[in-house]
């Protein structure tokens, strides 16, 4: 590994995300269509396009780079797939002279299981993280003064990550923000394992859930049996992605109407919200 420069900080105490200020509930109206995506997705681009979108409306940021599967993160920052905002795209090479006077990567080592931090949480003296190599060359030098970073493990193994840039007037991350990410960490870890897990059936370098009809039936097929004929054909225009609107001209009904028969299938799948209807229908994938 490189040499670093810094010695850990030890890990972030949970009260830290705790705020007095209301972080909105993953139920809220504000995150449905954008958890939807996200749950919905059928390959990393989408995946992609649904986490920026997200932090685009809750995060504001300046830049966002995903690490997916790491290939040994003890040794190397290179990644099965890195994919990264315009402005954050850069070469391997780059990244690797990056990790070698980096402290984030002892950090996270020294920390197995840690969801989340931030820059400031490794170096908490802001004049020694300034004055560093690091921060001068490969922060600063590009316009970021802040970073957070969501880590999503396999046992003891570093398997992804995702890194969130702020510019120096875009401030540091606050408490609230941190609790945000916190919560929505288990739906991007959730979808994360299952693209991989797709992606690895497959054998191929991109992932893609399967789109044909016999594996629509097997996901209506798994909901609940007492639900009537006209319920599950509504729930296949759900998982098509369909709004109530639209839902409402194609089978010549009222948008009350839908919204009714959706409230009638929640309940009988012991869900809340269309996301989470979604995300019962998702295929069952081992993750061995």
């Amino acid at each position: 590994m490189g040499a670093y420069r810094f010695i850990a900080a030890g890990p972030p105490r949970a009260r830290e995300w705790s705020t007095r200020a209301a972080v909105p509930s993953l139920d809220d109206p504000r995150f449905e269509s954008l958890l939807l995506r996200l749950h919905a997705s059928i390959d990393i681009q989408e995946f992609w396009s649904a986490l920026l979108s997200i932090l685009d409306r809750f995060v504001p940021h300046d830049a966002c780079v995903a690490y997916l599967d790491y290939l040994d993160f003890t040794k190397t920052w290179d990644a099965s797939r890195i994919v990264a905002t315009p402005n954050a795209s850069r070469p391997r090479e780059w990244l690797e002279r990056r990790r070698e006077v980096s402290m984030m990567p002892a950090f996270a080592l020294s920390n197995p299981g840690l969801k989340l931090y931030r820059l400031s949480q490794v170096v908490p003296d802001a004049h020694q993280l300034r004055q560093s190599e690091f921060f001068q060359r490969y922060m600063v030098a590009e316009g970021w003064y802040y970073s957070a970073s969501a880590l999503f493990w396999v046992a003891d193994r570093l398997a992804s990550e995702i890194v969130i840039r702020r510019t120096a007037e875009q401030g540091d991350f606050t408490g609230r923000e941190m609790a945000l990410l916190q919560r929505l960490h288990p739906h991007l870890e959730t979808t994360l394992q299952r693209l991989s897990a797709v992606e690895r059936r497959a054998g191929s370098a991109r992932a893609v859930l399967p789109r044909n009809d016999e594996a629509k039936h097997d996901a209506i097929h798994a909901l609940p049996g007492e639900l009537t004929v006209a319920e599950r054909e509504l729930v296949q225009f759900v998982r098509s992605g369909f709004s109530n609107k639209e839902i409402a001209t194609r089978l010549d009904k009222s948008v009350r109407t839908v919204k009714t028969q959706l409230t009638s299938v929640y309940k009988k799948c012991g869900v809340r919200s269309r996301s989470r209807l979604l995300a019962m229908m998702m295929p069952r994938l081992s993750y061995d």
